[in-house]
């Protein structure tokens, strides 16, 4: 955090900066460099508001959004286009449900180990804040975007356990908080699908 305060500070005290800060995903994985280019390729104006809400998605922390998290991501939301805005989460969260985890193998002295990733800390904190943000979504297509994400993200893999359990949470919480019974609908169709006892629980709690 105090890191990005400085960036900030740097950026806005340079006479020769305008606009808002460039703000991409740092992580380095699959998704991160999809998301990048899909950013990279919008139009000046948009990627400026764009910039906006990848700030804002950096403050996205906890276990639930605060009611000041999601009453500022509408606004910013509102400031790109709401449906453009929608349409390009749900690119996005395609792309993650279709996306495969980077398996690498390690040798040492006394043998082979391999090791899973998924998705790398920096993009899941942000990811979680743009999930948190469909909370003022509705739509059949959104809330089956997401549960079919939260699947995903509640994938094992084999001695490492889920996937991205914090996407999962961040996505039951949307479903949970959606307007009328399709969200409910998901997260029963969950609940059976999903193995972990605590994501159960949290499930049968909302």
């Amino acid at each position: 955090k105090i890191l990005v305060k400085i960036e900030a500070m740097l950026f806005s005290n340079n006479p020769e900066n305008t606009g808002v800060k460039p703000i991409f995903f740092t992580g380095d994985d699959e998704f991160g460099h999809y998301a990048n280019q899909t950013i990279d390729a919008m139009h000046e104006a948009d990627k400026q508001q764009w910039f906006k809400l990848m700030q804002h998605a950096r403050k996205g922390s906890g276990s639930k959004p605060s009611k000041k998290y999601t009453n500022e991501v509408k606004e910013l939301f509102k400031d790109f286009g709401a449906d453009k805005y929608k349409q390009q989460l749900n690119d996005w969260f395609s792309f993650l449900v279709t996306m495969k985890e980077k398996t690498t193998l390690h040798t040492y002295t006394y043998g082979t180990y391999q090791e899973s990733h998924y998705l790398t800390p920096p993009n899941i904190d942000m990811l979680k804040g743009f999930i948190w943000s469909c909370v003022h979504f509705h739509d059949k297509t959104t809330l089956f975007n997401i549960a079919q994400l939260a699947g995903r993200a509640f994938k094992k893999i084999p001695g490492q356990g889920p996937t991205a359990a914090a996407i999962g949470n961040a996505c039951i919480y949307v479903l949970a908080n959606s307007k009328g019974l399709d969200g409910v609908g998901h997260l029963s169709r969950l609940k059976l699908r999903i193995q972990q006892s605590n994501t159960q629980n949290l499930i049968e709690k909302y």
